[in-house]
């Protein structure tokens, strides 16, 4: 029977990472701002591409977080913007519906 790292798995190998890090260390995770909502619409649609989604989902998804419909070819962030500017002119009153 083998004995040592080998033998279970590589969990060694995570264990002294986590060994190796200085006490107090900063995770990827616990390094982002505690924010519920993201500063711009294109910073939504960053992150929502650097998690996996494709440029078209990103842009439907931050589309309809944000009160609109999704769209067969996607949102860009500019344009998810500019309906929002026009929708609080509308409700504004500055311009009619």
């Amino acid at each position: 029977m083998r004995s040592g790292p080998e033998a279970v798995g590589g969990t060694a190998i995570a264990a002294a990472a986590e060994d190796a890090a200085p006490v107090g260390a900063a995770t990827p995770a616990a390094a982002l701002p505690a924010t519920t909502e993201p500063a711009t619409t294109r910073t939504l649609i960053w992150r929502l591409q650097s998690g996996g989604w494709t440029p078209v989902e990103a842009g439907n998804l931050a589309a309809i977080a944000l009160g609109l419909k999704p769209s067969r070819m996607g949102w860009t962030g500019s344009e998810i913007d500019h309906l929002r500017f026009l929708r609080s002119l509308v409700s504004a009153g500055r311009i009619e519906h």
